[in-house]
């Protein structure tokens, strides 16, 4: 893919905003270079998904650098995350229908804060969520649930637990029924789930209300390109090219 005679490929640095699914930024992208570079077969790619639901930095490969999407898919990542404590839906975030209550009037930022570092500091186990992108048999998890192949009580059990590692995890506000944390995190951990587990724990239940990913290696939610400047100047201009 070329413009002017120059090979464009690169990295960017995209803000997802809400309601847009990951792969829906990778065909916005595609569609603009294709049609402004007059290129049909433009290579796109992303670094790893965000929910529907949730915004922030969004990495995207274009070209040959989709071959090292892989990089970002293994790094860590920095996120917040905004909790309503006390239900909980089947999607663990705002999608979904509320499935579950339990009072939360019992826990304190104090109890929160020995259960994570009890419990939720260094290296855990987590089992993923059902309603997921993880494939079974060519499907995704959310996928079989939603066309109810499989329950979702099936889908769970098929589901392992995945050793992961968290760094850090900060109570930056708590006024419940909400709670705002920041997690500092491994590749492939749930925010959902790890919400959940938490206070699961403390005898209560919850979900995700929103979601931004602030970090990803060292792409930064304040360096990232915003929808309303996804153009083909904006795109080609943003490229980021980095070597190995």
């Amino acid at each position: 893919m070329s413009r002017n005679g120059k090979l464009i490929f690169g990295f960017l640095n995209l803000l997802k905003p809400k309601d847009l699914t990951s792969a829906d930024v990778c065909n916005i992208v595609k569609k603009t270079l294709g049609k402004g570079l007059n290129h049909k077969k433009i290579k796109i790619g992303h670094g790893g998904t965000l929910d529907k639901f949730a915004q922030g930095v969004l990495v995207v490969g274009v070209g040959k650098y989709c071959k090292r999407l892989s990089e970002f898919l293994k790094c860590d990542k920095i996120y917040k995350a905004q909790i309503r404590v006390g239900e909980e839906t089947d999607t663990l975030d705002p999608d979904g229908q509320v499935v579950l209550k339990k009072s939360y009037e019992h826990i304190t930022k104090e109890k929160l804060q020995n259960i994570i570092r009890e419990k939720y500091i260094g290296e855990i186990y987590q089992r993923p969520p059902a309603y997921s992108a993880l494939k079974y048999k060519g499907k995704t998890m959310s996928d079989i649930i939603r066309s109810k192949e499989l329950s979702k009580e099936k889908v769970e059990k098929l589901i392992k637990p995945r050793k992961l590692h968290i760094y850090d995890i900060t109570i930056d506000r708590f006024e419940l029924p909400n709670v705002e944390i920041g997690v500092h995190c491994s590749s492939g951990t749930y925010i959902r789930k790890l919400a959940k587990d938490i206070f699961d724990d403390l005898d209560s239940c919850a979900y995700l209300t929103n979601l931004v990913r602030i970090k990803q290696k060292n792409f930064t939610i304040n360096k990232a390109l915003p929808q309303s400047e996804w153009n083909l100047e904006k795109l080609i201009t943003n490229l980021i090219k980095e070597e190995n």
